[in-house]
């Protein structure tokens, strides 16, 4: 790793009465976001919600995201405007430089602890010394304006192709399915979908995984609203929701085919041919049973 290169923030290790009262799942998870928020302190998670949020973090929902945001949205530790988690006063803790009693204190420290990188060359002090000058790193404002040079550099780029993809196919699917209105340019998916796309998973994965997680939580009403994008394309719930596929009976993970099946509103290729999971005839059954399953939610008066 390049330290010189990489984003960076301060933790501030006071036990502040407020910090001791915090439970351990709002310590989690305020230190997992200190590892995610912009340079403002914020987390915008649009409209995926906390579900969104254990997505950014990669920590479990039920067990840590929800019990600990609960305790510090209510300690105003972390505050909620719109689809924006912050850090008050981030940027003053980023910013503040350390007193000259902190930087002494640190220099003492330094000089008390010895150095385990000592050598027979360094120990013999009448060589000349070298040009300490090319041994100084860059300033405090050099790494601090070279950080916010990479950041805006990364955040006007666009998603490249392979991740556009697989964000517009899952929203696609999920939205036909469910009759949700999850938009692909949503940043929090973007962010899933890079991940999938480093893992080599393509749209037809996810169209796999998507139509057998509505064919098995649709008609649940505790299950349905699982079916989005924060839960399905988070990776660790992804790989696991794909190895379900192979590993099942009957799988073909390698010699057959699969037919690639667009949303209705895009071009249809018919020369699309891509390892798969399903023969053709497994797949037309699959989104059968997901029409079906919608249609009768539909039927009843809820919402699929």
């Amino acid at each position: 790793m390049n330290f010189a290169d990489e984003w960076w923030v301060k933790l501030y290790t006071r036990d502040t009465t407020t910090w001791k009262l915090l439970s351990w799942q709002a310590r989690t998870l305020l230190l997992h976001m200190f590892r995610k928020v912009n340079r403002a302190g914020e987390i915008d998670v649009g409209e995926d919600g906390i579900e969104g949020l254990a997505a950014l973090v990669d920590l479990p929902l039920e067990e840590v995201v929800e019990p600990g945001m609960e305790m510090l949205l209510k300690r105003g530790t972390v505050t909620k405007r719109d689809a924006t988690y912050a850090i008050p006063r981030f940027v003053e803790a980023q910013e503040t430089p350390s007193s000259d009693r902190a930087r002494a204190r640190k220099h003492r420290a330094r000089v008390t602890v010895p150095s385990r990188n000592v050598t027979p060359e360094s120990q013999n002090v009448t060589q000349p010394s070298r040009d300490v000058t090319d041994r100084h790193g860059p300033s405090r404002s050099d790494q601090i304006r070279s950080d916010q040079i990479r950041e805006e550099r990364e955040e006007s780029g666009k998603p490249d192709d392979s991740v556009r993809a697989l964000a517009e196919t899952a929203c696609a699917e999920i939205n036909r399915l469910t009759g949700s209105k999850y938009q692909a340019d949503s940043t929090s998916t973007l962010k899933l979908c890079k991940a999938l796309a480093r893992a080599k998973r393509t749209p037809d994965d996810v169209r796999a995984v998507v139509a057998d997680k509505h064919r098995e939580w649709g008609s649940n009403p505790e299950m349905r609203g699982r079916v989005c994008p924060a839960t399905l394309l988070a990776l660790a719930n992804f790989e696991k929701y794909l190895d379900t596929l192979r590993s099942r009976p009957g799988a073909k993970p390698s010699t057959p085919t699969l037919r690639a099946v667009p949303p209705p509103d895009s071009k249809r290729d018919d020369k699309c041919n891509v390892k798969s999971l399903y023969s053709d005839e497994e797949l037309d059954a699959m989104l059968r049973d997901a029409a079906a399953a919608t249609a009768a939610a539909a039927a009843a008066g809820g919402t699929p």
